[in-house]
């Protein structure tokens, strides 16, 4: 008989920080940076104000909404040390999920920003987990140089994620590279995900397949949730994975 040994997401596999130790909060550790001006049953809302060049240290934020008091680019840093670099325009308002985050102000004048921090449940009865994001106003990006890319010294997958966080629920962007000779054993995801090949060549193995799926550089595929599959790269590869989480892997023995 099968034995399936449920494992949590990869995401989580590379960052043993996550899953032992939060961040202190924000007035803990973070305190220069914010200033509490309001605090009920319901929320908690401060004023952001990081000046340039300067980094607030690594501290948890519950879900919020944050609008931008002025101009500003800035670069958060999860623990597991993926960041993403957003410039946001004065009045710009965007949605953030529960988080243990450092910000670097990377422009040249103060990060300036209101926060509305939420307790419990959000407007609508949602719990925090489970709100919907608001639609963020301005762009933010990630370039090659800039990536972060967090190694798993056993299995040698670098990745790094670009939005959401696969572990949490909604939507999450990453990459992964597998190293040459790299093959997962049969698994299965539990929600469903899209693969687009970035560079060198990804195999899969699907059930009711006579013949090895060969996916070169700028090909997609698409992984059905509970499908037991295999993948593995010869030469070694880069990909881009998107889905809804939390996502989590079944290893089948």
């Amino acid at each position: 008989m099968r034995r399936l040994v449920t494992l949590f997401a990869p995401l989580l596999a590379l960052s043993p920080l996550l899953a032992s130790a939060a961040a202190p909060d924000a007035l803990e550790v973070a305190r220069p940076f914010y200033k509490l001006i309001l605090e009920d049953d319901a929320v908690r809302v401060f004023e952001s104000s990081i000046p340039p060049g300067q980094t607030a240290p690594a501290h948890h934020l519950g879900c919020r909404v944050v609008y931008a008091l002025a101009d500003q680019t800035v670069r958060t840093t999860g623990l597991d040390g993926v960041a993403l670099d957003a410039r946001w325009p004065f009045r710009a308002a965007w949605w953030r999920g529960a988080e243990d985050v450092a910000i670097k102000n990377l422009g040249s004048r103060n990060a300036f920003s209101l926060v509305v921090e939420f307790k419990g449940l959000v407007p609508g009865g949602r719990g925090c987990s489970d709100a919907v994001p608001a639609t963020a106003t301005a762009a933010a990006w990630a370039m090659p140089a800039t990536m972060t890319w967090a190694s798993d010294p056993k299995s040698g997958i670098a990745r790094t994620r670009l939005i959401g966080q696969s572990t949490v629920a909604g939507r999450f962007v990453e990459r992964a590279r597998l190293p040459a000779g790299h093959k997962a054993g049969s698994h299965a995801y539990s929600t469903r995900v899209e693969m687009t090949v970035i560079s060198g060549e990804l195999r899969f193995r699907f059930p009711g397949n006579d013949k090895d799926v060969v996916l070169p550089a700028g090909s997609f595929v698409t992984v059905p949730a509970g499908l037991i599959h295999e993948e593995w790269s010869v030469d070694g590869a880069e990909y881009e994975m998107r889905g809804e989480g939390p996502l989590a892997t079944t290893q089948v023995k």
